[in-house]
């Protein structure tokens, strides 16, 4: 049964990340997005996102190195879905149990169906979170 909650986006590309961002929310789920690992890790602590959807390849802890930290057992529950254009990269990441993998660049359509398993979407649609710098 998909969790109600937020959807956290981090990536380095801000196009990227407001792309994705205005999508999920017309489609009606509540998102945030971050640009480096600092700002995902500080977002994450003060709410946990029902979904965080991570680029392997951000600055401030390569998304490897975030993904370890979220593998701690106070944020081991938030199922995380891998985005990069490096199937090797991936590949090597799958093999720990990450809960998806989007290959960049990823249809937006594609995309809802990543999600749709994951979050449920908002009762409140026009809730809008900050784009976390």
């Amino acid at each position: 049964m998909p969790r109600s909650g937020y959807i956290l986006v981090v990536d380095d590309e801000i196009d990227i990340v407001d792309l994705v961002i205005d999508f999920l929310q017309e489609e009606g789920y509540t998102v945030r997005g971050a640009l480096n690992g600092d700002t995902a890790l500080a977002a994450i602590t003060a709410q946990l996102p029902a979904l965080i959807l991570l680029d392997l390849f951000i600055p401030n802890q390569v998304g490897a190195g975030l993904w370890e930290h979220l593998r701690r057992e106070e944020f081991s529950s938030i199922p995380v879905v891998l985005m990069t254009a490096s199937p090797r990269a991936a590949e090597a990441i799958i093999e720990k149990r990450v809960a998806g993998y989007l290959p960049k660049p990823f249809d937006l359509e594609q995309l809802l169906a990543c999600i749709a398993s994951y979050v449920c979407r908002s009762d409140a649609q026009d809730q809008v979170l900050p784009l976390h710098m």
